[in-house]
């Protein structure tokens, strides 16, 4: 059974060392009873601190645009938690501080960069030097090939795609793909597929 998450955000104030009529601003990330911080870089007088609505109490400008950046913060704190659960990634509270600091793994380009056509050679490549394979298996391969070229070019509008492209949802589009569109009229792929 899924354990539910708690998740808090609250704007806190710490005082300033050098000034202790002054403190810094900080968002308070909590994910079920585990906090973590994010400095907001803000330097406010204390005394207009509203701890309360965790908003600045004073009404000019500079407060309006002060408590428009801390609801920014927020959204921004919420939609790192979104994009996490999304991607069924582990939500704690230092997950989502990475995310808002654009430090997640999520967010890292792929470490691979390696393309759908770069696997599909070095495997040729290094079954034909074994050659293990035999003739039938080979002329599979090749259908397999042209496959997956005639899908990339379909559902990724590319010629050749990143494999961390390739998820779960276009491997099934894909079993749809070499349903829809089979190479030739009595196509053997479509006898051996298993009904999903």
């Amino acid at each position: 059974m899924k354990k539910d998450l708690t998740f808090f955000i609250d704007i806190i104030i710490r005082k300033a060392k050098s000034n202790p009529t002054h403190g810094y601003l900080s968002a308070k990330v909590t994910v079920n009873g585990i906090p973590t911080e994010i400095s907001l870089n803000q330097k406010i007088p204390i005394i207009t601190w509203n701890s309360k609505s965790e908003t600045v109490k004073t009404k000019s400008k500079e407060a309006e645009s002060l408590n428009r950046y801390i609801n920014d913060v927020r959204y921004r704190i919420t939609e790192s938690k979104r994009i996490l659960e999304a991607g069924r990634y582990p939500v704690t509270s230092e997950a989502i501080r990475e995310h808002y600091f654009n430090r997640h793994i999520s967010q890292k380009p792929p470490a691979s960069g390696h393309t759908v056509n770069e696997l599909i050679q070095k495997h040729q490549k290094i079954e034909c030097d074994s050659n293990k394979l035999k003739p039938g298996t080979t002329k599979n391969y090749a259908a397999t090939e042209k496959y997956l070229n005639n899908f990339m070019l379909y559902y990724f509008k590319e010629p050749d795609v990143d494999l961390i492209k390739i998820d779960y949802e276009a491997l099934l589009e894909l079993e749809s793909f070499i349903r829809a569109h089979p190479l030739k009229a009595s196509d053997p792929c479509l006898r051996q597929m298993r009904v999903s």
